[in-house]
């Protein structure tokens, strides 16, 4: 059954949605403008920005002590910055700003003391570890940085803790133990081969354990399984005859390497002057940084600490500096991959969303009286139009006098709804027009719902006040063809 007939144009919502279309449109145009002014190239400033990366601050010493050569890098679980300063022989730690807290370790070559330190690893405990590869030696520092205990190891290379597990590296191979210092898994032979290394100056491990070391004599990037089997390699030894005209060099000379919380590597390249960014299956994603003296620069840097948040730790060890930089992720989120069409755009969306749902053909809701209930249970299809046109409401006393007459096995009261109106707009209703009271309540009603109404009603009457209200009031005979529906729903 069409419901067609009953819309009716009001003159006054036309111009009102035209208004604010209109608004709509100019509100699109001047976010167009925005669009296209926010992505003007920007204006090039020379080499203050290095390819893909930000410079945020650097760390030259503190209080008048410089750093020298420092070479080992990481951070602990606050965001503190522990350095590796390798020719003054000391460890020193900064907050995540770059303020001094503290220095430890005396120089020498004696029991527990540093002598060269390249690299450096914090456990959860606070417990610090320290490789100093020209004493062949480990040395512990408890929470308070005061030295407990040491490991010899032949030339360790690079540290690095996961999971309370110790890493290392030395000239052959890795280490793996924990941090009681109890030997777990040591794997490694010294060469050139696939699963063989050659001076090994990095180390890391992601979440599923796999360790992936810069094989730095090597000049590549080897993955291994906890047990020491060679997964992948990126890059390949270089011709050593030949060393500075290889054109398949893939490195100038892989120094350390980091993982950031999405499993992507960053190596450092000592020569290079560069990082090299990698998945974890060996893909190149991006090379960012330049060589040079500036922020943001490098010169002979080695190692790399990953702190959270798109930012790193960088030994810049022949500038004599620590920098602290954010390099953009590569990974890209749904929301960065949406943001890409431009904020503008997407605020098209609820901007088209708005407009639709002004613009929707809105369903009607029905108001009958008692004179065209009567009308239809007299032709014996009251529940099935009621059921057909769906949001059918009535006064309270109408539902309470029809809710338990059935027609055709159905009680009107599951069809019919009903809600409260106002009985001082019902008198005044009432009051005016002489009507009943009843009749009084059911325009009430219908004037007081919202959206597309139309009254049903038998009484010529009633239909004349309603539209005195801007009701839309029709008869039975004017929604649809009474025969048809006599035929389609008259009982058998």
């Amino acid at each position: 059954m069409s419901t067609d007939n009953f819309y009716v144009q009001d003159r006054s919502a036309l111009k009102r949605y035209l208004a604010i279309v209109g608004f709509l449109g100019l509100v699109l145009l001047g976010m167009l403008f925005l669009y296209n002014l926010l992505n003007k190239p920007p204006e090039v400033k020379g080499d203050d920005n290095p390819k893909g990366l930000t410079s945020l601050f650097s760390i030259y010493g503190f209080e008048g002590d410089r750093l020298n050569r420092p070479t080992g890098v990481t951070t602990d679980a606050n965001g503190n910055i522990y350095v590796a300063d390798s020719e003054k022989h000391r460890i020193l730690i900064f907050d995540s700003n770059g303020t001094f807290i503290d220095q430890f370790g005396d120089a020498g070559q004696k029991k527990y003391e540093l002598w060269y330190p390249n690299a450096v690893a914090v456990a959860d405990n606070g417990q610090v570890f320290v490789a100093c590869k020209q004493s062949n030696r480990i040395v512990i520092f408890n929470a308070d940085h005061k030295p407990i205990w040491q490991i010899n190891v032949p030339a360790p290379l690079a540290l690095t803790i996961k999971n309370n597990r110790v890493y290392s590296t030395t000239m052959r191979g890795v280490m793996i133990g924990d941090v009681k210092g109890n030997l777990i898994n040591n794997f490694g032979t010294r060469g050139p081969r696939v699963g063989q290394v050659d001076f090994p100056t990095g180390i890391a491990v992601d979440d599923k354990g796999t360790i992936y070391v810069a094989d730095s004599l090597n000049y590549r990037i080897q993955a291994f399984t906890p047990e020491g089997k060679s997964l992948w390699t990126f890059g390949k030894p270089i011709d050593k005859k030949n060393p500075l005209t290889d054109r398949f060099r893939t490195f100038g000379l892989p120094v350390s390497l980091t993982i950031d919380k999405d499993n992507i590597l960053y190596v450092v390249d000592g020569l290079g002057g560069e990082i090299t960014v990698l998945d974890t299956k060996g893909k190149q994603l991006d090379k960012v940084g330049d060589w040079g003296h500036n922020e943001g620069q490098f010169y002979y840097p080695e190692g790399i600490a990953y702190t959270g948040n798109e930012t790193f730790v960088v030994a810049d060890k022949f500038n004599d500096r620590v920098q602290v930089l954010r390099i953009p992720s590569p990974v890209i989120t749904p929301i960065q991959r949406a943001s890409g069409y431009g904020l503008p755009i997407l605020a098209l969306i609820p901007l088209l969303a708005l407009i639709l749902w002004m613009l929707r053909r809105r369903s009607f809701r029905y108001v009958f009286d008692e004179s065209f209930i009567e009308e239809a249970l007299s032709k014996g299809y009251a529940a099935s139009i009621i059921s057909e046109l769906g949001k059918v409401y009535v006064t309270g006393s109408i539902y309470e006098k029809y809710k338990d007459v059935e027609e055709n096995g159905v009680k009107l009261g599951a069809l019919l709804k009903t809600r409260p109106f106002s009985p001082d707009v019902a008198k005044k209703i009432t009051v005016e027009h002489g009507c009943t009271e009843e009749e009084a309540a059911s325009i009430s009603l219908s004037k007081e719902l919202k959206g597309r109404i139309a009254m049903l009603t038998e009484n010529g009457r009633v239909a004349q006040i309603a539209a005195a209200y801007g009701i839309t009031a029709k008869r039975h005979d004017d929604l649809v063809d009474s025969q048809s529906m006599h035929t389609a729903h008259s009982p058998a």
